[in-house]
């Protein structure tokens, strides 16, 4: 079974939909742990990408025919890992409350603080080459 999302690492809430619903809809709450073991050996392959907020801050994935995977605000602290999956854009409403890291290393800034971004590539190499943001 493929892993749709992986959830934010602090706290993790209940499924209000119940463990056994489908996946078709986007998910915004914490998925099963099991979930994170799945997506770890997935994304060794693939270069890791974990999103971390410095300050509460909306952050949405799409994927490429523009469904959404993640949409949610990150609290402060919580640090949500990318899937391991090609073509996924990020939008956020506060680039600089973001720190991004890609295999445990730190890639550069996307923004400053309070500034919308609607097109970053989350792709380790442009992420890692500073070349991710698109708009």
């Amino acid at each position: 079974m493929a892993v749709a999302d992986a959830a934010p690492s602090k706290a993790p809430a209940p499924d209000p939909a119940g463990a056994g619903s489908a996946s078709a809809a986007p998910q915004t709450a914490a998925s099963p742990a099991s979930s994170v073991a799945t997506a770890d050996s997935a994304a060794a392959a693939a270069g890791r990408i974990d999103i971390k907020a410095t300050a509460d801050c909306w952050v949405q994935i799409r994927a490429p025919d523009q469904s959404i995977v993640f949409s949610r605000v990150l609290k402060t602290g919580e640090t949500y890992r990318v899937p391991a999956r090609s073509g996924l854009v990020l939008r956020t409403g506060n680039a600089g409350a973001l720190t991004i890291a890609v295999d445990g290393k730190q890639v550069p800034a996307i923004g400053p603080l309070g500034a919308l971004r609607r097109n970053v590539t989350l792709d380790p190499a442009a992420l890692t080459g500073g070349t991710a943001v698109q708009g």
